[in-house]
């Protein structure tokens, strides 16, 4: 900001406009600065020229279309890196009355100046014939709108359980009502996209829907795995097996697109292959019957999808490093559990539930990621486990420490991988997916796509040795 002059900021719409580019531009090249803030100053420019109230009177119907074209635009970038980083949204929706453009090119509103009084008139009589130019801007901002509802149902969800509580299996059943429920909008969302016969670009084919459909959908079920109560240690099967389905589609239609040369590199795209590998590789560590050979082809494709990115990112180069030094755990101790007889079951232990995680070794439960931008919930809810005596030793994982820190952390833990001495039947016993540097390392990949690129990140992701 201090680059601009100083009366950029008093140029009205012209003046958001900018700053979007610019926000735009962040999105491809690094910019040192961060994405949702200026994104955050794009919604208190829109509130003080009143872009979010209702129609503004303007008898020029272009202007009132630009005018709401900019600020859903903002509406949707906020929207969207507000939830990845999990922070609060510029604008509540209780906020918004302005109505959405008009379903109609720019010459058709020129053409209706002098017979329309203002756009919402012209809106409730302009009949859409087939698509037109803001056909996939509706698309995305019905997106927006159902992920904005998303984020204040688990808000709520989390003050309610902290006010009165639940019982675990009321949380846990209400937690998969409504996750079933958004998928059910997710669906009809994607079930309403507009089917375009020949695309002018990637953001009218089918292949992009169906990647942002999927996309949403990991979002939504992570969110509920993070917040479910865990049966020693495990998710629901049922959120299991979404989680995964989710994330590996994902992966695969991103990977084919990039491939052909359709969707480019971003830091967004990015930390969501990332985290959409690492949920993948939760999925198969806790649950045996999800170890299936597509599931390994999946993450080899992952993984080389993120070598190509980062050769574009070199920035990114180290949070590949991390990826592949997970991988090779996951799959040789995958290998190794695979190749040892199964055990005869003591009659005794017939029917008993499977061995629970040592939550004594790894520590305690703590705060999840999203718990530090909401209520906070009974540590019992919140199902993360922050490590304090592990088995690499005495560490301490909270919160509050500083990511050179617990990045160390991560590595001291992945060379203590390498031993075997700690390999137990039970893949669930692998520990270190069920620490906190699993999700410390996505908050950390939030942050590099749209938050502060903190250059403390990079240099502790500095994984040469492994």
């Amino acid at each position: 900001m201090r680059h601009f002059d100083d009366r950029f900021l008093s140029n009205g719409i012209e003046a958001i406009q900018d700053l979007l580019l610019i926000g735009r531009f962040g999105i491809y090249y690094h910019i040192g600065t961060s994405i949702w803030e200026i994104t955050h100053l794009c919604i208190r420019m829109c509130i003080e020229h009143g872009l979010h109230k209702g129609s503004s009177g303007h008898s020029d119907l272009l202007v009132e279309q630009l005018r709401r074209r900019v600020f859903w635009e903002c509406y949707m970038i906020d929207r969207y890196s507000s939830n990845t980083l999990h922070r609060p949204f510029s604008i509540a929706e209780r906020d918004i009355t302005t109505g959405f453009p008009a379903d109609a090119n720019d010459e058709a509103i020129v053409a209706a100046q002098q017979i329309f009084p203002d756009l919402d008139t012209f809106r409730a009589a302009h009949a859409p014939s087939g698509l037109s130019e803001m056909s996939v801007f509706f698309l995305c901002i019905r997106l927006r709108q159902i992920v904005s509802r998303i984020h204040s149902e688990f808000s709520k969800l989390a003050e309610t359980t902290k006010r009165n509580g639940f019982e675990t299996f009321l949380l846990t059943g209400k937690i998969c009502q409504t996750v079933d429920g958004f998928f059910r909008d997710l669906d009809e969302w994607r079930s309403g996209a507009p089917l375009i016969q020949a695309p002018r670009s990637l953001y009218e084919s089918q292949d992009w829907f169906d990647l942002l459909h999927f996309r949403e959908r990991l979002i939504l079920v992570r969110k509920a795995v993070d917040f479910v109560p865990k049966r020693n240690g495990i998710p629901p099967a049922h959120l299991l097996n979404q989680c995964l389905e989710c994330a590996t589609s994902t992966i695969r239609l991103y990977s084919r697109l990039f491939q052909q040369g359709s969707i480019t590199y971003t830091r967004s795209y990015f930390q969501m292959i990332f985290t959409a590998g690492l949920s993948v590789m939760f999925c198969v560590t806790a649950s045996k019957e999800l170890r299936q050979p597509p599931v390994q082809e999946t993450l080899r494709l992952c993984g080389e999808t993120l070598r190509t990115m980062a050769t574009k990112l070199p920035d990114a180069m180290h949070y590949v490093a991390v990826y592949e030094a997970l991988h090779r755990n996951v799959e040789r101790k995958w290998n190794l559990v695979s190749l040892r007889p199964s055990p005869t079951p003591h009659p005794a232990d017939v029917g008993r539930d499977p061995p629970a995680l040592d939550l004594e070794a790894l520590g305690a439960p703590g705060p999840s990621v999203m718990a530090t931008h909401q209520p906070e919930l009974p540590l019992d809810m919140t199902g993360r486990i922050t490590p304090r005596h592990t088995l690499t030793g005495q560490l301490d994982f909270s919160h509050h420490q500083p990511q050179e820190e617990w990045f160390a952390l991560a590595q001291d833990g992945s060379e203590a991988l390498q031993q075997d001495a700690f390999l137990a039947d039970d893949p669930l016993q692998w520990g270190f997916l069920n620490d906190d540097i699993f999700w410390n390392m996505e908050a950390g990949l939030g942050e590099y796509a749209y938050g502060h690129a903190d250059p403390s990140i990079a240099r502790a992701f500095d994984f040469s040795d492994l």
